[in-house]
Formats: C-alpha cells, structure tokens, sequence
C-alpha cells in the first residue's frame, strides 16, 4: 500500500478479519500516515517510514531513454539507461532484503520456521520401510 497518501490502516482486527493469514502490511511512503497507531497492532508487523531519517527515503526515478542528440547518440543514451536501471533493481533488491529481514524479526514467522525446522528434525529421525516387498520365486 505504498505511495497511497494513506493516513491509517483498518484495526487489526479488522484486517485479520478481511485477511486472515495476513501478516505484514507495507504502508512505506505514504508521508501523512499517522506513527501513533503503530502501537495498536500486535499480531500485523507495519512496515513504515516511521522512525526513518529523510535520507533512507530518497527514490531512484528510471528515466526514459531519451531522443538522440550531437551530445549523446543513441549508445550514449541507451548507457545512460542502463546505468539508472541498474541503480534501480539495485536500490529495489536492497529494500526487499531489508523488508525480508524486518519480517524475520515478527514473532508469527519466527514461530513458523521454528515450526518447519523441528517438523524437518522429526522427519530426519523417522525410518522409512517400503510398503512393498519382492519375493524371491
């Protein structure tokens, strides 16, 4: 829900209601959301620009390759591209780690991948026999 001007999101409640495995909810970007309500969801990690200094929220904008010119032919524009593209997919890939790691912190992803690791444990331990048996004729 990002860049939505949004300023609140439902109860959590209501949200569990709406969206029952629901487990983050992404309002980064929207300038007027209020931080005080941040403290009323327990069981729904927000991601927010709460607490964030200006710096952390700079944007990359992808300009559109541009018409070529005597100053920059259309390799030198095509570079150009690129080169802010790649800035891009960079500064995205860095935000999707950050994000993933802030939702490995959340109680609720904790508790499922301690779930998977000892159901895996388990698993490990188990002996398996093959229900089928060959004769010897």
């Amino acid at each position: 829900m990002t860049r939505n001007n949004l300023e609140y999101l439902p109860s959590e409640e209501a949200l569990k209601e709406s969206f029952p495995d629901i487990i983050a909810v992404d309002v980064e970007a929207n300038p007027n959301f209020d931080c005080s309500t941040l403290d009323q969801y327990k069981q729904i990690q927000i991601l927010s620009n709460c607490g964030k200094d200006e710096s952390e929220l700079d944007n990359i904008i992808v300009d559109t390759v541009h018409t070529p010119t005597d100053d920059c032919d259309m390799q030198c524009q095509l570079d150009y591209h690129y080169r802010k593209l790649h800035e891009y997919v960079n500064k995205i890939l860095k935000v999707l780690k950050e994000k993933f790691e802030e939702a490995q912190k959340h109680p609720v992803v904790k508790d499922v991948k301690n779930w998977f690791s000892e159901m895996f444990e388990k698993i490990k331990k188990m002996e398996f026999r093959s229900p089928i048996v060959i004769k010897d004729e």
